[in-house]
């Protein structure tokens, strides 16, 4: 199962967006312990693009406030890791 969260972080000095899509895919541990955790599979740089298409019909999960600090922090982690795509 997956599903996503809209981070939202103030305009840049410019007037950009500073928004991101960030997509979790649900892990499940054996039956036996019951568990299961969330893993981010895809991270979505909103841009003046809005909602990615392929995000559409999937469950979403609260919006978030975040600073701007933590917009970048997130969007180099995302890069690094390959996680990151664009718009639509």
């Amino acid at each position: 199962m997956r599903a996503y969260q809209h981070l939202k972080a103030d305009n840049d000095p410019n007037g950009n967006p500073q928004r991101l899509y960030v997509v979790y895919e649900l892990q499940t541990m054996p039956p036996s312990e019951g568990l299961g955790y969330w893993t981010i599979v895809e991270v979505y740089d909103e841009g003046y693009a809005g909602l990615p298409q392929a995000l559409h019909g999937m469950p979403q999960l609260p919006d978030v406030s975040i600073r701007r600090s933590d917009y970048h922090s997130r969007y180099n982690m995302a890069k690094g890791a390959g996680l990151l795509r664009y718009g639509s």
